[in-house]
């Protein structure tokens, strides 16, 4: 779909949104809801370029939502999500299929999920693509990458979820799935694994890779949220795994695997009128294999602190602090030192500071500042060797309309 083209399904679909309700087009009475989104912003970039060809700026930070849901029963509801997207080279506001799903709660105690479903992981995974959801334009990078959005926003499957009381200390919120998903051809892990086969293909004297097939085998997961007695406060734990099969020229080549045996992640989130903190902090270890050799084996560090304080109903300000370790047991990149690679591929070290103006209940504008140490989470496929910078800034502002 051209850009021309998504903007005019964008208009449009505001439009009618607006002609008949801001908040929602009530198309049956309660039992069928339209909701959706449309945002546009502008990145630039100091040092480096960061998921586009940002030091010249760009415009290519978009995104696109519509939401159908329906309530058939008390215990039945179905919904389904459109979602087109434009971060640089990824997604190039093609329309895809976000999530769809039915979901039927027997009972508080337990409920299921079918289709393709959002997959729990932090506070956050579930709603990022909404902006309106999120205090800055980019959640902590360290967890929330961008780059591996396509990893772990949604699988085909399903999944059980329920909410458990704990008398005096609050009460508990499960979810446990499992299923598979697809690698889109222009996700940034796709092109990531098809540099990193060449590097390994052209040590062995392999020749060029021309394609690399990722096919995911399964993902599973489960996340606990406790949410405590103390108003505010809730504390969270989210776990996955899965693995992913590689065929390189089309079997020409030896195929290769990457597992990930594990990703652990741990929240903490405290709301107090005009004040929210939240912090999480994540391991994930995974391993990877290459024309039968052993290409990546370890697990990375992650972990952030962020606050926010709401003025009033309409301006925010949020501070965030952000890490991420390629290797937990490596923080001065040691290794890529003796790959002859700069050592800060290795970390990833960002201060942001953003601001939030909610003009009214359908209009929002955003602004932030990163100041970044360390060329982490593939910058190198974004930045030629020579004119890497270990030290770089980028900024964004973003305008978005929620109906």
């Amino acid at each position: 779909m051209s850009i021309v083209r998504f903007f005019c399904a964008a208009l449009a679909a505001v439009t009618v949104a607006v002609a008949g309700d801001a908040r929602a087009l009530d198309l049956l009475g309660e039992k069928l809801a339209l909701h959706g989104f449309a945002s546009q912003g502008y990145l630039d970039s100091t040092g480096n370029n960061f998921l586009a060809d940002t030091r010249d700026g760009t415009f290519q930070l978009n995104e696109f939502g519509l939401t159908l849901t329906s309530r058939l029963t008390d215990h039945l509801h179905l919904g389904a999500q459109l979602l087109s997207r434009d971060y640089g080279d990824v997604g190039d506001n093609e329309i895809r299929l976000d999530w769809a799903l039915a979901d039927y709660r027997v009972h508080d105690l337990i409920g299921v999920r079918v289709g393709k479903i959002k997959r729990p992981m932090g506070l956050y995974n579930e709603g990022r693509d909404s902006d309106f959801l999120r205090p800055m334009i980019f959640l902590p990078q360290s967890i929330y990458d961008e780059t591996r959005r396509d990893m772990l926003i949604a699988c085909i499957g399903g999944g059980l979820y329920g909410n458990v009381p704990a008398g005096p200390l609050g009460d508990f919120d499960y979810q446990f799935f499992r299923g598979w998903f697809d690698f889109p051809d222009d996700s940034v892990i796709a092109r990531a694994t098809r540099a990193n086969a060449q590097t390994f293909a052209t040590r062995k004297g392999l020749g060029t890779v021309t394609d690399v097939t990722m096919d995911n085998k399964y993902v599973v997961g489960a996340q606990l949220i406790f949410n405590t007695s103390i108003d505010g406060l809730r504390a969270a734990v989210s776990w996955q795994r899965g693995r992913h099969d590689l065929t390189l020229n089309g079997g020409a080549l030896p195929p290769g695997e990457l597992a990930i045996r594990g990703k652990y992640v741990y929240s903490l989130e405290y709301v107090n009128g005009p004040l929210t903190l939240a912090s999480e902090y994540a391991e994930t270890d995974r391993e990877q294999r290459l024309f039968g050799q052993l290409t990546m084996d370890g697990r990375t560090q992650e972990w952030y602190v962020m606050g926010t304080w709401a003025f009033n109903e309409q301006v925010s300000l949020s501070l965030l602090y952000d890490v991420f370790y390629n290797d937990k047991h490596d923080h001065d990149g040691k290794a890529y030192l003796r790959q002859g690679r700069p050592d800060y591929l290795g970390w990833r070290k960002d201060f942001g500071a953003g601001l939030r103006f909610d003009i009214n209940p359908s209009w929002t504008v955003k602004a932030e500042w990163h100041q970044v140490d360390g060329a982490a989470l593939y910058l190198e496929l974004y930045n030629s060797p020579q004119d890497m910078k270990r030290r770089w800034g980028y900024g964004a502002v973003k305008v978005s309309y929620n109906f």
